[in-house]
């Protein structure tokens, strides 16, 4: 998109846990939604007139930084099969 906020260049293309959106409402940035909150970032995203969508991701095809530092951050907890078939 070629207006696109500075907030959503440095996230676009990028993997986020859902916790890690949530922690976004925190920031302000240029055209903000006013009532952004924990409860709707992922439908708001960038803010106003912001066209860019969330695409959840199977854990198969995250990279395997962004899973291990959900991991670190408390985010995500893998199961035992899941450690087996990521080789974790």
């Amino acid at each position: 998109i070629q207006d696109s906020r500075e907030f959503c260049i440095k996230r676009v293309d990028k993997f986020y846990h859902v916790e890690e959106a949530k922690d976004w409402v925190k920031l302000d940035w240029a055209g903000k939604f006013r009532n952004t909150n924990e409860s709707n970032i992922l439908q708001v995203l960038g803010g106003y007139r912001c066209q860019h969508v969330p695409v959840f991701r199977s854990l198969r095809s995250v990279p395997r930084i962004d899973i291990e530092r959900n991991i670190a951050n408390g985010n995500f907890v893998l199961t035992e099969v899941e450690r087996s078939l990521l080789n974790l």
